[in-house]
């Protein structure tokens, strides 16, 4: 019923420019890309995930569903942003799963690596109390399931480098979560 009235809410909404896009449509296609990854239906999910990105980033206006933004802006929208790009990245990892066609897993990995770029990118640009529980909450968990996702899939893939990405991953949210306590014992101090 949500996709049949979303799916409607899209033909009567969505800009005939394909230039033009808007933020609202961009949390409808990620809505989209939740329902379909919950029914199984992994490459539509990919594929409204996608269109959330295209949607909700504004500038980034590549087609092709194997590309991620490559330049970051920090903006209202930017924690929408990372879920979309975490979203169609494991739908990537589930596409590979069902079918290990190698395409899907880099995409996967390089979809998760371009979320955690702009979370990144956030962590440094915001001090407020929304950030810290986005990046604590959302992208902490995001680093676990990527870790997790690489572990599983040693068997499959070049171990060695699966290992070097997951203690770069551990790293990374190590950095994240060590910055944002930083922060937090600077804002203290002050008040």
């Amino acid at each position: 019923k949500a996709k049949t009235v979303l799916t409607k809410f899209l033909d009567e909404t969505e800009s005939p420019n394909p230039k033009i896009t808007d933020f609202k449509l961009g949390k409808t296609y990620q809505i989209l890309g939740k329902i379909a990854f919950e029914q199984n239906d992994f490459q539509n999910a990919a594929n409204y995930y996608h269109q959330s990105i295209i949607q909700t980033d504004g500038f980034f206006a590549e087609d092709d569903i194997f590309k991620n933004p490559v330049d970051y802006s920090v903006g209202f929208a930017t924690f929408s942003l990372v879920e979309s790009l975490v979203g169609k990245a494991e739908s990537f990892i589930k596409l590979y799963d069902s079918g290990k066609n190698n395409a899907h897993w880099q995409a996967g990995i390089a979809t998760y690596q371009t979320a955690f770029d702009i979370a990144a990118h956030i962590g440094s640009f915001y001090d407020n109390d929304e950030a810290r529980i986005f990046l604590g909450d959302f992208v902490l968990d995001a680093y676990q399931d990527a870790v997790e996702t690489l572990i599983t899939h040693l068997d499959s893939q070049d171990k060695l480098s699966l290992i070097t990405q997951a203690l770069s991953w551990v790293e990374s949210s190590k950095s994240t979560s060590l910055n944002m306590g930083m922060r937090e014992n600077k804002l203290k101090k002050i008040s």
